[in-house]
């Protein structure tokens, strides 16, 4: 692929100094430079904050919008990537879309609840491609306006995740994980029910954090053996493809899987469909978890063994050079220059919706 001109709107998390470093749009803009790309990044929230008459994102939101109108004059971007950036306006996409032309795509990597659901609806017409962190049939149901869908999975990044747990026989943590215990889900929920592992099986040397970013987050997965890649689910949502999870994980997945940890993932998700039945240990209730976890406890060899082959599948497979490569690839409508493991369907509106669209151009 040619070179492209790309400008990154997506929150670079200034206020935050740095804890925010291992997120999503710093590893994809990794992918889109190592690439060969020219990225320009506009930090939406951090310009709105700096733009307002006193430090509040919401007072410089206009501002902000003038501003990344003048960067398109300026750059002259080939293709616009969106990452959750609720602050541009539609009017501005459809303003540079009509002054410069370029493809336009957005991606959100978090669950297809229904507040996410209507955000995303809010931008269908204004935008080309929206990429999104469920896969399957559900895309479908939203490709109803103009705007075509497809999957993007969490990525790896050898400069961030450069941990290797699986090579070592001796850390002091066992099990990790760090994040609160969601309430947004019933009782019965996994995520909700791991908060009382540490107390039904204490001969297991659990960590449990909440509200650790930046380094200090990495030196404690640094410490750990497995890890708890539990998301929280969407009550009633059916499993397997068509359901509004269907594929969706937290970004642990690629913290975990491409540091070196073996990780327990919610069956429900569906995730051994992209990553094969051996990358990761697939539960269906606490029961089975709480056994699972006893049984690798006890085997640390094969923790070691399953967690080495992750290791190497996810950074050889879903690493942020190949995520990047493919967003391009299907939003500029090249043929695919790698065999991804991820289901690379993108699904289309309607074609008289296509046909309306364009009469109206």
């Amino acid at each position: 692929m040619k070179s492209l001109r790309i400008l990154h709107v997506a929150n670079r998390a200034e206020k935050h100094w740095g804890n925010k470093y291992y997120s999503f749009p710093y590893k994809i803009n990794n992918g889109f430079v190592r690439n060969g790309h020219c990225v320009y990044w506009f930090s939406d929230r951090d310009v709105s904050r700096a733009l307002a008459p006193i430090p509040s994102r919401k007072l410089g939101v206009g501002a902000c919008n003038r501003k990344l109108l003048e960067v398109c004059n300026n750059f002259q971007p080939d293709v616009v990537v969106l990452g959750h950036a609720e602050i541009i306006r539609h009017e501005t996409l459809a303003e540079i879309k009509a002054r410069h032309n370029p493809v336009i795509v957005e991606y959100d990597i978090d669950l297809l609840h229904v507040d996410n659901l209507k955000k995303i609806d809010g931008r269908n017409g204004y935008v080309d491609f929206y990429f999104v962190g469920t896969g399957g049939k559900v895309l479908g149901e939203l490709a109803t306006k103009g705007t075509r869908f497809a999957y993007i999975p969490n990525p790896v990044d050898p400069s961030i995740d450069c941990l290797e747990n699986h090579a070592q026989a001796d850390l002091p943590v066992e099990v990790f994980f760090a994040g609160q215990i969601s309430h947004m889900v019933d009782t019965a929920d996994l995520r909700t029910q791991i908060a009382a592992l540490p107390k039904d099986m204490p001969e297991v040397k659990f960590g449990f954090f909440n509200g650790v970013w930046g380094h200090a987050y990495l030196r404690l997965v640094e410490q750990a053996r497995m890890g708890l890649s539990i998301s929280v689910g969407l009550k009633n949502a059916g499993i397997g493809d068509g359901s509004y999870q269907y594929l969706y994980s937290s970004d642990r997945i690629s913290q975990y899987l491409g540091n070196g940890l073996l990780a327990f993932v919610e069956k429900r998700f569906c995730l051994s469909d992209i990553y094969g039945p051996d990358c990761l240990v697939e539960v269906e209730s606490y029961e089975e978890l709480k056994e699972q976890i006893a049984f690798f406890a006890r085997r640390n060899d094969l923790r070691m063994q399953q967690a080495a082959h992750s290791y190497r599948l996810v950074h050889d497979e879903f690493n942020e050079r190949l995520v990047a490569n493919f967003m391009l690839e299907t939003a500029t409508d090249q043929p695919y220059s790698h065999d991804y493991r991820w289901p690379t369907r993108v699904w289309s509106p309607p074609a008289a919706v296509l046909a309306s669209n364009v009469s109206q151009a």
